[in-house]
């Protein structure tokens, strides 16, 4: 007890209050207290301001991610400051009003408060100063814009913003080659991952197109030995996406400053071994970019990228992932069909033509038909690709080796088959009338073959069996060996008019 005694004695008065609040637990924040945190945000004190940002982000970390749209809807007042905090304080109270600010940028609602027309300025402007002028923490302002980016409708107010796209220029060019791990390279990173947002719409793409950032990418991707230790969500993973919405606007980039950028830069020659020896998603990103760009060499392109791209689609209208590999909902129906096509006019299809391919192709088609007598659809590319698709499909699949058993001459069935598909693409041009000559090309060579087909009637009866699954069954065919159907059913995997529905 005197030693204890003594060591006490020789404390001072600093050392002994430094003792006390150390001792003191630190306040919990409930909602009932934001008010409060509201104003400390802006205290004129920096100690008042990072407790005040630390309360807001408690109050709003993973464990209440709920409190998240209540925090905005108690008014607006509280994010100007939260942004104010950040502008005025650096170190942990900026550190901690960033973070604060990511949480609430990923609720949906959020994202549309945040990007309104009378805020996106005071969002964007710190973001895009942020991203400028602070290296440690430009990082986490380009992961906070990239959640604001995943709300589709929000990108062209993002894209557009004054100084961002020349920011990340910037931030690209001097930094892809930081080492791995450090502040620099950790902002490369989420700055690709941005742009990997920004980049699925048109003008936001040709934009992207014009400045230097593509090089700045394809820069990350020149070490493809290295791609099986590519993660999800790498700086090359989100590269590689980039690219590929990219490259699926080419015919616009084309005409625009930024002129024939893709064969310039040899992307192509930088995407096949990426596409040969990659595993996973790598690969067939690779593999679908390659197949869109027009420039691409059939024989650069991997034998199984036809057959990988059939999968895709499946999973796609299928709503599935592919278990280590992709997500579901990571591709869109518009991304697979493209490449398909693309793959089918560079290469051999034979590779890919099966029955199911082609039952695949059928259903969009069908799909879209049935779609477009509720409403227009605007975009009609996915179901035109299909199309095509089909069309290389049909000569390999009618011709494919007749069983030795079995009926060689046509049957009720194979008949039936015949007049269901040939109505169904007859009905198509109704939606699409460019499509008119592909159409007669293919109604008239599936009528011109004689004898039973067999896989021709097996892709008709696995798109049937679709049909029945899900509840869609198409009166294409009026005749007698036609069906009598309704018309309803999910085609949830069409794109929707609403900014309510985000495919990512």
């Amino acid at each position: 007890m005197a030693i204890k005694a003594a060591k006490t004695a020789k404390k001072g008065p600093k050392q002994a209050t430094q003792s006390k609040k150390a001792n003191t637990p630190a306040r919990k924040y409930t909602m009932s207290d934001l008010p409060e945190l509201k104003t400390n945000l802006i205290s004129t004190s920096a100690s008042v301001r990072k407790s005040a940002a630390k309360g807001i982000y408690e109050l709003s970390d993973v464990s209440h991610k709920k409190n998240r749209t209540s925090i905005v809807r108690s008014g607006w007042g509280i994010v100007s400051n939260i942004i104010e905090c950040i502008r005025m304080s650096e170190g942990d109270p900026r550190h901690l009003a960033l973070l604060t600010l990511n949480n609430l940028s990923i609720p949906s609602e959020n994202k549309r408060a945040f990007i309104e027309e009378e805020r996106k300025d005071e969002v964007m402007g710190i973001l895009v100063h942020i991203i400028k002028d602070d290296p440690a923490e430009s990082y986490l302002a380009c992961i906070c814009a990239m959640n604001l980016s995943f709300l589709e409708s929000s990108i062209p107010s993002i894209s557009s913003y004054p100084g961002l796209l020349p920011t990340l220029t910037t931030l690209l060019s001097e930094g892809v080659s930081a080492k791995a791990g450090s502040g620099k390279s950790e902002s490369v990173r989420w700055a690709a991952g941005l742009l990997k947002n920004l980049s699925r719409d048109k003008e936001a793409a040709i934009d992207i197109a014009e400045t230097s950032i593509l090089s700045s990418l394809l820069t990350t991707l020149k070490n493809p030995s290295s791609a099986s230790r590519w993660s999800s969500n790498s700086t090359e993973d989100f590269a590689l996406f980039t690219i590929l919405h990219l490259s699926q606007y080419e015919s616009s980039i084309l005409v625009s400053p930024a002129g024939d950028v893709f064969n310039k830069l040899n992307v192509s020659s930088i995407l096949q071994p990426i596409a040969k020896s990659a595993v996973g998603s790598h690969s067939l990103k690779a593999s679908l970019a390659m197949a869109v760009l027009r420039d691409t060499k059939g024989s650069m392109i991997p034998k199984e990228a036809g057959e990988d791209i059939v999968k895709l689609t499946k999973n796609v209208l299928e709503k599935k992932g592919e278990e280590g590999t992709y997500s579901a909902g990571v591709f869109k129906l518009s991304t697979a069909l493209q490449a398909l096509k693309g793959v089918s006019s560079k290469c051999a299809v034979d590779t890919f033509a099966t029955p199911v391919a082609a039952a695949l192709m059928l259903q969009v088609i069908a799909s879209y038909t049935l779609a477009s007598r509720e409403s227009p659809i605007s975009n009609v590319s996915p179901s035109s690709d299909a199309l095509t698709v089909f069309s290389k499909l049909l000569p390999v699949i009618a011709n494919q080796k007749i069983p030795k058993t079995g009926p060689t001459s046509e049957t009720p069935e194979y008949s039936k088959a015949v007049a269901e598909i040939t109505s169904l693409v007859s009905a198509y041009k109704t939606i699409d009338p460019s499509s008119e000559t592909l159409v007669t090309s293919t109604t008239q060579t599936l009528s011109g073959y004689t004898g039973l087909r067999p896989s021709v009637l097996e892709a008709a009866e696995i798109w049937k069996e679709q049909r029945e699954r899900d509840g869609v069954v198409a009166r294409f065919y009026e005749g007698e060996k036609g069906q009598e159907v309704t018309e309803d059913g999910p085609l949830s995997f069409l794109p929707c008019n609403t900014n309510e529905c985000v495919i990512l």
